[in-house]
C-alpha cells in the first residue's frame, strides 16, 4: 500500500480556525492562568493550564498575525516561538537580577494579550498590515 506523501491540512485548518476562535481561546488561557498561578495556588488543574498556557499561547498569539494557512506550521511555529520567548525572558531576568516567576509569567502574559489585541484589530480591519495579507508558501512535491 502507497502512502501519500503529502497530507493536506488546509481543509483542517479552515474548519478548525474560524476568526474568532484563537483570539478567545487565548485570552480564556491568559486569564485561567493569571488566576490559577496568582491567587489560587493548589489547585491541581495549575499545572497543566500554565503549561498549556507557557507552551503554545504567546507563539500562537504572534503567529496568527501572520497568517499562516498551513495548520501544521502554525502550530511548529508556535510552539517554537513560546518556547523561545520563555526562555529568553527568564534568561534576561536572571541576567539582570530581577528572576521571578510571577513576573516572567506577567510579561508572557502581557505578551499574548498585546498579540490578541494586534489579531483583533487585523480582523476587524481597523489597522492594516501588509504582512498579514502575505501567505507562507509551503512546498508541495506532487
Amino acid at each position: 500500500m502507497k502512502m501519500p506523501e503529502y497530507i493536506n491540512f488546509s481543509k483542517l485548518h479552515n474548519a478548525l480556525n474560524p476568526k474568532w476562535f484563537w483570539p478567545v481561546i487565548l485570552v480564556v488561557s491568559a486569564m485561567g492562568t493569571g488566576v490559577l498561578f496568582f491567587v489560587d495556588g493548589h489547585s491541581p488543574l495549575r499545572p497543566f493550564v500554565v503549561l498549556w498556557f507557557l507552551m503554545v499561547c504567546p507563539g500562537m498569539a504572534v503567529v496568527r498575525i501572520f497568517n499562516v494557512h498551513e495548520i501544521l506550521l502554525e502550530w511548529v511555529l508556535a510552539l517554537s516561538l513560546s518556547i523561545s520567548l520563555a526562555g529568553i525572558i527568564s534568561s534576561i531576568m536572571i541576567y539582570t537580577h530581577i528572576w521571578s516567576p510571577g513576573l516572567g509569567l506577567g510579561i508572557l502574559i502581557t505578551i499574548t494579550v498585546a498579540g490578541v489585541v494586534v489579531q483583533t484589530l487585523l480582523n476587524l480591519r481597523i489597522i492594516s498590515w501588509p504582512v498579514s495579507e502575505i501567505s507562507i508558501p509551503v512546498k508541495r512535491d506532487n
